[in-house]
């Protein structure tokens, strides 16, 4: 049995991601597995339930004979591995008012509220999160199981319940399934994009949260994705309105922010693609920490995908059989390789080519083995990995391709160049702080010294990357390390000392203990 992702969506832009997700997700394995039976590789997102919600056992009673495995069982209804977190009900009730809701029991799986998090992490840190958390436990409680691997969360860094509540659940999870991974896929606010005044103070909260208790984190921008599906749709039709416009996607999105949730979910789905299918080399989450994460705290792995946008989309047709199909398979190999090193193809806003800590490389489809050390010499001339770790490259391959195209590949890159992106986040972060700008807001829930804390953490967060630039300076661990022994830093306090979470015998029970002025 593979071991189970539950995906934990929280806010608004977390769940409008989460719902493209679920909706290619439910395609994929659909696409994968004709026969409609539950097979192996559902079992890491889906449960197979009846008609009552009841898990549906291996095989009927009877159906296995002595020494023969038993044989699957036709699905009769899915239900997802995740849980929808919002406090303003509006998009989960949505999507489980529409044909995704069959996925879920709204009532264990929906944690709602009418009340909103007001664009404050504080509100939903210290307020929002305590008033919800026995519901957080114990939707929680029901998705998990022994053969449980780690929990997915997908939220905004610049809102107020993705940032708050999200950073909250974060790390009740570390409490409650100290042994679980957990990983984050963020989104990052920029400059052109955001239009939350306070996005600052809490993209930096929330990022100090990420730093001390996630395992690792996969940050995104918008103004990044933008930029992707921008180019993805020049591709298709060069010129045409749909090309100057991001948002469209061409598969009937009416937000405009479709088609960036759209690179967002496919990015979870190839990310998760090797622990869900076989191939020759396969990859699971832990082994992305044990590879990618050389120094605490230094978790950030910056994504880029290839292609897109599916072949048939942009313009391409099926490649000829034969050896010329061969060649032309090498062909999209090699140049999924050259994409993953360009601008316009990564979903954070950086220039790919610089120090790299390490990197993974997921390929799904029509790869051959003998295709990877060539690409991979290449990329070594191209990026530069420190001396103390020249084959900081894991490599992973899949054979089920993504839908609609014969082969993707996903870079993760513990790229330096995140130190800009860190040092922007804490410039716009100061040039409200500095003034005390909304601060009023903040300090009704909490101290002032946690924003100031929150900006310490970046700043040494960019340092850190920093730092490590020359591939050929050996590093200094007693710095990178530092921030972490010591015992007053930034998010150091365990369960019990989390607003709204008081110790009782040993136990945590729930208490709001929401600063009050």
């Amino acid at each position: 049995m593979p071991r189970e992702l539950i995906t934990v969506s929280v806010g608004q832009a977390g769940n409008q991601i989460g719902s493209r997700f679920w909706e290619l997700a439910v395609q994929e394995h659909a696409a994968a597995n004709p026969d409609g039976v539950f097979d192996d590789a559902m079992g890491s997102f889906f449960q197979h339930v009846d008609a009552q919600g009841s898990p549906v056992g291996a095989a009927p009673p009877g159906a296995a004979t002595a020494g023969a495995a038993a044989p699957p069982r036709p699905i009769q209804q899915l239900r997802a591995r995740g849980v929808l977190v919002d406090m303003e009900e509006g998009v989960v009730d949505g999507m489980l008012r529409g044909p995704l809701g069959e996925l879920f029991d709204r009532q264990r799986q929906a944690v709602t509220d009418v009340s909103g998090a007001g664009n404050n992490w504080a509100a939903g840190w210290a307020s929002c999160g305590p008033a919800h958390h026995e519901q957080l436990v114990d939707a929680l409680r029901a998705e998990a199981s022994d053969s449980l691997q780690g929990f997915l969360l997908l939220h905004s860094l610049g809102g107020g319940t993705g940032s708050g509540v999200g950073s909250y659940i974060l790390h009740m999870l570390e409490d409650e399934y100290p042994e679980a991974l957990r990983c984050a896929l963020s989104v990052l606010p920029d400059e052109c994009t955001s239009d939350v005044v306070t996005a600052p103070y809490n993209a930096l909260l929330s990022l100090a949260r990420l730093q001390e208790h996630a395992d690792w984190v996969l940050p995104v921008e918008n103004q990044a994705l933008a930029a992707a599906c921008g180019a993805a749709a020049k591709a298709a039709a060069p010129g045409t309105a749909a090309a100057r416009r991001p948002g469209a996607d061409g598969g009937g999105e009416a937000s405009p922010f479709g088609a960036m949730n759209k690179l967002a979910a496919d990015l979870v789905l190839n990310l998760t693609a090797s622990m869900r299918f076989g191939g020759q080399l396969n990859l699971d989450l832990g082994e992305i920490a044990t590879n990618l994460v050389p120094f605490p705290r230094l978790h950030f792995l910056a994504p880029a995908m290839s292609p897109l946008a599916p072949p048939r989309a942009a313009g391409g047709r099926q490649g000829p059989a034969g050896a010329a199909g061969a060649a032309a398979g090498q062909r999209c190999v090699d140049q999924a390789f050259l994409d993953v090193l360009q601008p316009a193809h990564q979903l954070v806003k950086l220039h790919p080519k610089q120090t790299s800590l390490a990197c993974a490389l997921i390929v799904r489809g029509a790869a051959a083995a003998a295709d990877l050390p060539r690409n991979i010499d290449r990329l070594r001339r191209s990026i530069r990995l420190p001396r103390w770790n020249p084959d900081g490259f894991k490599i992973a391959m899949c054979t089920r391709p993504p839908l609609g195209a014969p082969l993707s590949l996903l870079s993760l890159s513990n790229s330096c160049g995140l130190a800009d992106t860190f040092t922007g986040l804490h410039a716009r972060f100061q040039a409200l702080y500095r003034r005390r700008l909304y601060t009023h807001h903040y300090e009704q829930h909490i101290e002032l010294a946690e924003l100031e804390a929150a900006g310490e953490a970046a700043a040494w967060l960019a340092d850190s990357y920093r730092q490590l630039v020359d591939a050929s300076r050996p590093p200094d661990p007693a710095r990178l390390r530092g921030l972490q022994s010591d015992g007053g830093s930034f998010g150091q306090n365990s369960l019990r000392q989390v607003p709204g979470v008081a110790a009782v015998g040993g136990t945590a029970a729930a208490a709001v203990t929401t600063k009050r002025r």
